[in-house]
């Protein structure tokens, strides 16, 4: 607050004010303090011309890194090891001066025994490699490469991976900083990447395929050079191992790599850009299909394929409506016919997440499938006639989240209710049951989403079931109509 306060007045003393101030902070110990302290370095740093002191003011900062404090348990202040270190990490983000102070410091440290101490230095660098700037990141690629590769492909911990990922991803950024222009570090750097990522790729079910598959998303997510470079040197690969693969565990491991280069695009990419998977997608197309249409490979397989072509439709302005009107087909058959939960539950919620980016297109493919699939009740039907109905009411609510959809299914709901006057035997209460069941799901659903369409269909909706309920008890034959059974009233 001093500082700020008398910001003008402070200039004035210029570097004795720099030089006191890291005089004041050495030694500082208590973490209320050191808060403070790393707040006002940043300020500092902003506001004052600190190069002729910058290794002095990063001598009195990087001595605390990497952060070992632990609160004591009636600790008042609730101060934490987090605030320190991120307080901390920005005080070294804070200037390019820093760069060539930092960095050895930083590699020197991810060779440390302690898992917190590597974290840190990750942490670190993928904060400062972008303020840092190319030229101090290059000379040290090579062993940061060697260093990262092995924290994700032996991690001990999620967490651990992914900041070593994210690291790598911020590394891969600031190669990319300098434009098209001047690629040759980033292209230098990406051939060590996918040269170290493809040899163990030719193992693609073994245990080191899957953390190369993740640095090589996570290097094709930081740029769009990065991306093309990623795409180029491996998809093709990938396609032609997956033709030539017998075994069903190699085919699975080459369709959860694609999955995360599709993972790379949609995060990278928007429709502005022409994504570097375009020409690939025939042959995408085809093994994902084929994976998800073989019913006598295993779920695993299977599943993969049904991921990969759900990624696909979700990838903006990628698949034409007729290529994800010919995939929503496939969809339809499991879901309809396909006995397995196991493959049955993604598909249906993997068509629902469809549904919301692709209403159109869901609306008129799968849509009339399902709703044709729903009994009419105008007779007594055997209980056989409703096997799936269950099923079919719960894809149909899953899809119709989306206003065109809604909108849709409104007068077929209130049709299948219009033809339940038959006699009230149980099979067409507990018929009736559900799919009242399954409009009010649905319609708590919308709720929960904050649907403001809604409100359109209190007019239409709420009449209908009162005279529903009310028209039975005006006739001498009531109890046939299974409107008089207690449980669809409630419903």
């Amino acid at each position: 607050q001093f500082i700020l306060t008398d910001l003008k007045a402070l200039k004035q003393l210029e570097s004795e004010f720099v030089t006191g101030y890291i005089q004041s902070m050495d030694g500082e110990k208590d973490p209320r303090n050191l808060l403070l302290a790393f707040s006002s370095i940043k300020l500092i740093i902003q506001e004052f011309d600190i190069s002729s002191q910058a290794e002095s003011l990063f001598e009195v900062t990087f001595c605390y890194f990497p952060i070992t404090f632990k609160p004591p348990p009636d600790d008042p202040y609730g101060i934490t090891a987090d605030d320190l270190k991120v307080a901390l990490r920005e005080c070294l983000s804070a200037t390019p001066l820093f760069a060539k102070f930092a960095m050895p410091l930083l590699v020197e440290k991810l060779t440390s025994e302690s898992i917190n101490a590597k974290k840190d230095s990750m942490e670190a660098l993928k904060a400062c490699a972008p303020v840092y700037g190319l030229s101090t990141i290059v000379p040290h690629l090579e062993v940061l490469w060697d260093y990262l590769k092995d924290d994700i492909i032996n991690a001990t911990s999620d967490s651990l991976e992914l900041i070593a990922l994210e690291a790598i991803q911020s590394i891969t950024e600031t190669l990319s900083a300098d434009g098209i222009e001047n690629l040759d570090h980033l292209q230098q750097f990406l051939k060590n990447v996918v040269t170290g990522c493809l040899v163990n790729l030719k193992n693609p079910e073994l245990k080191l395929a899957k953390p190369c598959g993740k640095i090589l998303k996570y290097c094709a997510i930081a740029s769009d050079p990065a991306c093309n470079i990623i795409i180029s040197a491996t998809l093709n690969n990938f396609i032609i191992q997956y033709r030539t693969s017998d075994l069903a565990t190699q085919k699975k491991g080459i369709l959860e790599i694609l999955v995360e280069l599709i993972a790379a695009v949609r995060c990278l990419y928007d429709q502005n850009f022409v994504m570097p998977l375009t020409p690939y997608k025939d042959e995408m197309l085809e093994v994902f299909s084929s994976a998800l249409l073989g019913i006598n490979e295993y779920n695993e397989l299977r599943l993969c394929g049904l991921r990969g072509l759900h990624d696909m439709i979700l990838l903006n302005k990628f698949l034409s409506d007729s290529e994800i009107g010919l995939i929503l087909q496939y969809f339809n058959k499991i879901i309809i016919e396909e006995q397995d939960q196991d493959i049955v539950s993604p598909a249906l919620e993997y068509l629902g997440n469809i549904a919301h980016y692709k209403p159109k297109i869901v609306l008129d493919v799968t849509f009339p499938i399902f709703v044709s699939k729903l009994p009419n009740t105008g007779d007594a039907i055997d209980k056989g006639s409703y096997t799936n109905y269950n099923k079919i009411l719960n894809s149909v609510s899953k899809i119709s989240v989306e206003p065109i959809l809604f909108e849709a299914l409104v007068p077929e709901i209130l049709a299948k209710l219009n033809n339940a006057l038959s006699p009230s035997s149980s099979t067409n209460c507990d018929y009736t049951e559900a799919i009242l069941q399954a409009l009010h799901t649905l319609l708590l659903k919308k709720l929960s989403l904050g649907h403001a369409d809604i409100s359109r269909y209190v007019n239409i909706i709420i009449p209908h079931l009162l005279a529903k309920c009310i028209e039975p008890t005006l006739r001498s034959d009531c109890e046939h109509s299974v409107f008089y059974d207690l449980r669809i009233i409630r419903v």
